[in-house]
């Protein structure tokens, strides 16, 4: 059986994701869906976090695998 390990997604995390994809903000502004740049800045400074759906909207667009994913939040 697979062990299923937690994980919080932080501000850090978000950051590394857009970096180690080569986008801007703005590029993770669309991905993403919101309007706000503001919004991606905020979350990268642990104001707030994406929901859910948002979460899986980066991972689909940047074409990773929930394991890849978690792969990158891990230190």
């Amino acid at each position: 059986m697979k062990r299923i390990v937690m994980c919080k997604l932080t501000g850090r995390h978000l950051k590394k994701i857009r970096l180690v994809c080569g986008l801007t903000i703005p590029d993770m502004r669309r991905i993403v869906g919101v309007k706000s740049r503001k919004t991606i800045m905020n979350w990268e400074k642990d104001i707030g976090t994406p929901d859910v759906n948002q979460v899986f909207a980066i991972m689909d667009n940047l074409g990773f695998s929930p394991d890849e994913f978690i792969e990158l939040m891990e230190d």
